[in-house]
């Protein structure tokens, strides 16, 4: 499963990416020259397995009181959890005898409305499930169901393309909303009432205004058909989704008498089935095709989203908030139902010194401190958690790209566009050697697991080794194509890994001298990062157009291979003991990805 969130980024994004060692923390560097960093206390979103149905989960829905959650399924089995009850299963009855497509609590949640294939409203009373009574909804399957914010009424439409409206609780049918021509899917009160919106297959949005049931306005929502719909619980918003190859989650806004699109980041291009805005408002849920499930914050100007892509083996069908401050329960065509915590991405923190770009971060092997180094040819050490800054290093002439720290963590090594690799002492920061040789900007560097020696690589296309902390040079390796742009020693240092901008992957023996083995050989985009799994059998491999292979090491036969969907990723780090990485664009989309 992978997940992607969005980061805050100003000025024209970001440029640097680093995590700390044990995946505590994440910084990033920006063109704006601010640093910022979070806690990343493993993945915002990870469910736990509630229940299973026993069929495919068609319809979730919540009580007003959020007391309730109710569940549907293909075999028209009904479940019903109390949320505020000691007892963790649910009741759970026969409702119908074919697939339940709709759920809707009455507001005081003492009836539960289901509707489905067999084209009948059927009322239950809660909590003991007893059927109240039948309602005809018409000629064929009923997809959308909704009562009314006093409960007073009953909306139900599906494929005859008309809307029942029925007094409750007598059950009397009041009119019939003709106007739809194509079937319809979802219906939705405003919450005052005074509007019942309904999406059809055509992607067509009517609004209704109510009790008249005079048809207000009729918009094109989607570029295909419209499966569901949700107001905000102030009724500011609405919110369209189904399938459109374009936009397939749509928010829309109130200006003066009509609404107004309002496109939301970060959806992926696969239709949407279930909608869910959280009691406080301030947050959308959403799922659809391909088991995916995302959340945007809607309380700033700018949404902050995160999506977890194959959530559910199959559609998502249905999604419901739990009371505020809690998580929410979604359903899908593979039986289960999941229970996600209450989705929180901590606010990031702004560390600010530098005067440009941001290109360089590393953590400290003990994640107590971060360095980084930019466009202003200085370098800058923070401590973490605390965002302190406790040094700046001077020296260098030209931009910084590369920073390392040595293993145990008394040596920072640094190198960019002036050719010369710089050596501090920390935490005083004190320069014990500036190590030159390089024709080409210093793009790379990496310390051997032992600390003793250091590999740099750069736009010449050598390799060269470093004795530390003496600084003096071991060796200078040559035969690659392009620029280096990533270096790994394998854990009992034996070898050492190089990537290049052309995308070529060499295995270099430090223990003999022999040819280097062509792991990967040119022909991709550059070679973004390297990582070895700690015990030294995996090579974990990432490249510019967003692949990530897995290598068996020694001999480099391929064990896996991946790809992030961030094309083109301005960062990536690799967590090979983890089993996951960290790709981030330039505009601040992250996405976490597992293998």
């Amino acid at each position: 499963m992978n997940a992607a969130w969005r980061i805050g980024t100003e000025g024209e994004g970001l440029l640097s990416l680093a995590a700390s060692p044990e995946g505590r923390w994440l910084a990033w560097g920006e063109k704006s020259g601010k640093i910022r960093w979070l806690p990343l206390a493993g993945d915002p979103l990870i469910p736990q397995e509630w229940g299973r149905s026993s069929g495919w989960v068609r319809a979730v829905a919540r009580s007003t009181d959020a007391a309730l959650i109710a569940v549907g399924d293909e075999n028209g089995e009904i479940r019903l959890w109390d949320l505020k009850g000691e007892a963790r299963d649910p009741l759970r009855w026969s409702g119908h005898r074919d697939p339940v497509h709709a759920l809707a609590f009455s507001p005081q949640g003492s009836v539960l409305a289901s509707a489905g294939e067999d084209g009948w409203v059927r009322l239950w009373r809660l909590p003991e499930g007893t059927l109240l009574r039948r309602l005809r909804g018409g000629a064929g399957v009923l997809r959308g169901l909704a009562f009314s914010p006093e409960g007073s009424l009953l909306a139900a439409g599906g494929h005859d393309r008309h809307i029942r409206i029925w007094r409750i609780p007598e059950g009397r049918l009041l009119g019939v909303l003709r106007g739809h021509e194509e079937r319809i899917h979802a219906l939705a009160f405003s919450p005052d009432g005074r509007i019942l919106a309904s999406g059809d297959h055509g992607g067509w949005l009517h609004l209704w205004a109510m009790p008249e049931g005079e048809l207000k306005h009729r918009l094109s929502a989607l570029g295909g058909p419209l499966f569901a719909l949700a107001f905000s619980p102030d009724g500011s918003r609405l919110v369209t989704g189904g399938r459109d190859p374009s936009e397939p989650l749509r928010l829309w806004r109130w200006e003066g008498q009509s609404p107004r699109p309002v496109p939301l980041p970060g959806v992926p291009a696969v239709p949407v089935l279930a909608l869910s805005f959280h009691p406080s408002g301030s947050l959308l849920c959403a799922g659809g095709a391909e088991g995916w499930i995302g959340w945007w914050a809607l309380s700033g100007e700018a949404p902050v989203w995160a999506v977890r892509s194959e959530a559910h083996a199959g559609w998502v069908r249905g999604l419901a908030f739990e009371a505020e401050g809690g998580g929410w329960i979604s359903g899908g065509e593979d039986r289960r139902i999941l229970r996600w915590p209450p989705p929180s991405l901590p606010p990031a923190r702004t560390l600010e010194a530098h005067t440009d770009w941001v290109r360089a971060l590393a953590f400290s092997p003990d994640s107590r401190l971060l360095a980084s180094g930019g466009d202003d040819n200085r370098i800058y050490l923070w401590r973490i958690p605390e965002g302190e800054r406790v040094g700046a290093l001077e020296g260098h002439t030209d931009w910084l790209r590369a920073l390392a720290f040595s293993p145990d963590g008394r040596y920072l090594a640094s190198g960019g566009d002036d050719r010369a690799i710089r050596l501090w002492r920390i935490p005083e920061g004190a320069l014990t050697a500036v190590l030159e040789g390089h024709t080409g900007d210093v793009r790379a560097l990496a310390f051997s697991r032992d600390g003793a020696w250091l590999a740099s690589g750069g736009e010449d296309s050598t390799v060269r080794l470093w004795s530390i902390p003496d600084g003096s040079l071991r060796q200078i390796r040559e035969g690659h194509p392009a620029g280096i742009r990533a270096l790994a020693f394998s854990p009992d240092g034996r070898w050492l890994i190089s990537g290049d901008e052309a995308g070529e992957l060499r295995r270099w023996s430090l223990q003999e001298e022999a040819e280097p083995q062509v792991l990967i050989p040119s022909g991709k985009k550059a070679v973004k990062a390297l990582a070895f799994s700690e015990d030294g059998q995996a090579l974990w491999a990432g490249w510019e157009d967003g692949e990530i292979r897995i290598l068996r090491m020694p001999e480099g036969a391929l064990q896996g291979q991946h790809r992030s969907r961030i094309e083109d990723p301005a960062a990536l780090v690799l967590f090979p003991d983890q089993g996951r990485w960290i790709a981030a664009r330039s505009d601040g989309e992250l996405e976490v990805g597992e293998a």
